[in-house]
């Protein structure tokens, strides 16, 4: 498979256990979060947009977490970078999610917004490969089934992190109780 430009990645494989119900399926307006993260990706200037999980681009190791997602993508899809936005950030824009492209494409560096993980610009390169592969067959990880933090990925591939003077789109919904809180802003 030839490498393919840049793609738009919704991570919706987590188990939403303190949400009680699948995050994917909640309903933002008259759209589930899923839908609604796929649109705005697709308004960003990705070649295509994939799902990490259920109904979408499956796990290659269990238990691998987030990355473990975003490592299934890069090796089933061979895209030549990702932009990453978990399913459950209901105020995050493409607005937002462009910046967060443009500034990558760049450098060809990583970036994030204000020292949180995800949303993610992230390129493949090299050193991401090389950092996943080892972290995914390390025995740490076979022993404990615990995948690489997005802490020691950032850092051993040189990560930004870029200011984003806003930071409600960064609120992600976990609980019930942070999701209605979502909601109520979304209807301001």
């Amino acid at each position: 498979m030839t490498k393919q430009a840049c793609i738009g990645l919704v991570l919706a494989g987590g188990r939403s256990s303190r949400m009680g119900q699948n995050k994917a399926l909640l309903q933002r307006g008259d759209q589930s979060m899923l839908d609604y993260c796929q649109a705005q990706l697709a308004l960003c200037e990705v070649a295509d947009v994939v799902i990490s999980g259920d109904g979408g681009v499956c796990d290659i190791v269990a238990n691998g977490g987030p990355l473990g997602g975003i490592y299934s993508v890069i090796k089933k899809r061979k895209p030549s970078a990702l932009l990453v936005l978990p399913v459950d950030m209901p105020l995050m824009s493409a607005q937002q999610l462009m910046m967060l492209l443009q500034a990558g494409q760049r450098t060809n560096r990583a970036h994030y917004f204000n020292r949180v993980s995800l949303p993610a610009y992230i390129p493949v390169t090299a050193a991401l490969t090389s950092f996943l592969d080892d972290a995914f067959t390390s025995p740490k990880f076979l022993e404990s089934g615990r995948g690489p933090s997005f802490k020691s990925l950032f850092c051993a591939i040189g990560a930004h992190s870029v200011n984003l003077p806003d930071a409600q789109p960064l609120i992600n919904t976990n609980t019930p109780e942070q999701w209605q809180q979502s909601q109520c802003l979304i209807n301001l």
